[in-house]
């Protein structure tokens, strides 16, 4: 295995912009072997270095206080010019490099999870994760087992409809907004509940909803640090829109246009609640981005008079604090005999029924959407943008 040099991408690639504005360069390719060790581990960045130079960071297969490093450096024509072998405490590399995320090779934990059974009543499972640490990837495989699962339900005994759910790793913390729900219920008020690691809830805020709403979008703020530093490893903040609906049989299910706007902090306050209206019911946010004081929603938007945002988009969010991965994972079978296993174990709702957040986000790629929207939220109000696009049959983001 070489280590290849593109010269004038490499700084594009991996991010390094200082490097790249200050460089001015040829195409540039050279190929050099790296060590049989490095060959096992990953690399973790590339940073740059005196006069122009840059240095490739290996990040090897370590024990679980000690991090073996391999540094390449080249200088500002990509010869190779010293190449250095160390050894760092864990938290050392975590301190410098954030995204490193390596917690020993193998850990076995019991974490919870909420989602959803089949007439939309809120449900607490434990589950049981296998992690095993890829030093190729640089990240956990993980196998997931769902063991005893409950009904959720208010203090005054109620069962809880499910409107979005955010799983903070780092406090085994679970918070969903839920209706308290009995026959005939008024749906004037969402919970947000606070639900720790043995399944214990507890109501932190209310929040008051006129008309009976459900999530169109839920998921934890992105930065610029998101694609190097994890939300386990260092949570945001949690984002929620909502939009009316009928699903739940009420006469006066609202104005189909005006969605209510949440920012949740990582320990369950609620910084921000607002009503906007949208330009087009059919909102599709497909990710909300922090910058500096501002957030930006972004998405697809389909226009239908007098729809709902659920008859017109569907399901857009999974009801489940699961993230993809894991849900794939608890979902995975071992031949024949292991899917009927698996289909005993759904059907007496051992396993996780909710549809992925991915499975979601397919199918609502293959819709026709009239507008993109960029909407920028700033001191409690929103301003909106709508660059609009020509027809289309398909608009993949």
């Amino acid at each position: 295995m070489t280590t290849k040099i593109i010269f004038s991408t490499v700084a594009l690639l991996f991010g390094v912009a200082t490097f790249a504005q200050q460089s001015t360069f040829d195409i540039l390719e050279k190929d050099y072997e790296i060590s049989r060790k490095a060959k096992k581990g990953y690399l973790g960045g590339v940073e740059p270095s005196g006069n122009g130079g840059f240095e490739m960071v290996y990040f090897l297969p370590s024990s679980k206080r000690k991090v073996k490093i391999e540094t390449y450096t080249f200088d500002k024509d990509a010869n190779l010019v010293n190449t250095l072998k160390d050894e760092w405490e864990v938290e050392k590399v975590k301190k410098k490099w954030k995204f490193f995320n390596f917690k020993g090779d193998e850990y076995i934990t019991t974490a919870a999870s909420v989602s959803t059974n089949l007439t939309g009543k809120m449900m607490f499972k434990k589950r049981e994760i296998k992690a095993k640490y890829n030093w190729l990837a640089g990240d956990y495989v993980k196998r997931i087992k769902l063991l005893d699962k409950q009904k959720l339900t208010s203090e005054n005994g109620e069962e809880y409809l499910f409107s979005g759910a955010y799983e903070v790793e780092r406090d085994s913390t679970i918070y969903a907004l839920a209706y308290p729900y009995t026959k005939g219920a008024s749906l004037n008020n969402l919970d947000l509940v606070k639900i720790s690691n043995s399944g214990e809830s507890k109501k932190i805020a209310s929040i008051a909803t006129p008309t009976p709403l459900k999530p169109i979008f839920s998921k934890p703020l992105m930065d610029d640090n998101s694609r190097d530093v994890s939300n386990d490893d260092f949570p945001r903040d949690w984002i929620v829109v909502l939009a009316p609906t009928k699903a739940y049989g009420k006469s006066n299910a609202g104005n189909p246009n005006q969605l209510t706007y949440l920012r949740i902090s990582p320990e369950g306050a609620v910084k921000e609640q607002f009503n906007f209206s949208a330009p087009s019911a059919g909102f599709r946010i497909l990710n909300a981005y922090n910058k500096g004081n501002e957030v930006i929603l972004y998405g697809l938007g389909i226009k239908k008079e007098g729809k709902y945002a659920d008859e017109i988009l569907g399901a857009t969010v999974s009801p489940s604090s699961m993230d993809d991965e894991e849900q794939a994972a608890a979902k995975s079978t071992g031949g024949m005999l292991g899917g009927i296993g698996k289909m005993a174990n759904m059907v007496s709702g051992k396993d996780d029924m909710a549809a992925s957040q991915q499975s979601l986000d397919n199918a609502l790629d293959e819709k026709k959407y009239d507008d993109f929207i960029i909407a920028k939220v700033s001191g409690g109000n929103i301003s909106l943008i709508k660059p609009k696009f020509r027809n289309r049959k398909k608009r993949v983001f």
